[in-house]
């Protein structure tokens, strides 16, 4: 299902630590308990950009 604005920002900022930097695993892992995305969840502590940044 198509996620609203709101939803994803939620997610986003559940997923994120105190500096910013998204835990893809905590990300993915919210996506599969709340039965939006089925994949493998990827390894612990991966993480990507930081929120807010170009």
């Amino acid at each position: 299902r198509k996620l609203d604005p709101r939803e994803i920002e939620f997610f986003l900022k559940t997923a994120s630590d105190e500096e910013g930097f998204i835990d893809i695993g905590k990300f993915v892992s919210l996506f599969k308990r709340l039965k939006v995305y089925d994949s493998p969840a990827p390894p612990k502590n991966a993480k990507c950009h930081v929120l807010g940044s170009d």
